[in-house]
């Protein structure tokens, strides 16, 4: 919905490409709003989610913005009559997947968590974007939402605001 203003950077292990546009169009984001940011997955859990990939936030992520901008700055150029539209979405998609733990550290940990958002806290200022972190719920009852959220609570408590998507077993097809 932001593009009729601004640009979106998306950048997953979990999703194509195609799928990606094929939502972004659908949801009236017009062309050159979207530019897309395949990581390859290279470590999966039980399940088939990714939990490792070759992009790393530490190291590629500035790089993708930067990158992303300047196409964004120069579609705004060649069009006529059209407008810049600048990124200001960037969606990470999944934060585990995309993120290089360090030793001894990883997204179950508090601090470890903690570290990669004040990261991404920087990038954000330093960039004027907004940056969305989509990750997998843990399967199971919790008393709490925020706890069905996989891994460490900084994944919720650390974040200016914190979003859960979960299928309402009451009724077909509810969230």
């Amino acid at each position: 919905s932001i593009s009729k203003s601004f640009s979106t950077l998306w950048v997953s292990t979990e999703e194509e490409s195609s799928w990606i546009r094929v939502r972004h169009i659908s949801a009236d984001g017009p062309d050159g709003t979207l530019f897309v940011v395949k990581a390859v997955a290279t470590k999966k859990d039980s399940t088939g989610r990714a939990t490792a990939s070759l992009f790393n936030i530490y190291e590629h992520l500035e790089a993708a913005i930067v990158r992303a901008k300047s196409q964004a700055a120069a579609l705004g150029e060649r069009s006529t009559g059209q407008l810049e539209r600048p990124v200001r979405l960037v969606v990470l998609d999944t934060a585990v997947a995309l993120t290089t733990w360090a030793k001894g550290e990883s997204p179950n940990d508090d601090a470890s968590v903690k570290r990669l958002i004040a990261f991404l806290y920087t990038l954000c200022d330093k960039h004027n974007v907004t940056i969305a972190l989509i990750g997998h719920n843990n399967k199971g009852k919790h008393d709490h939402l925020a706890d069905t959220v996989a891994g460490s609570g900084s994944w919720t408590s650390s974040v200016r605001q914190a979003f859960v998507h979960v299928n309402d077993q009451r009724q077909d097809f509810r969230f």
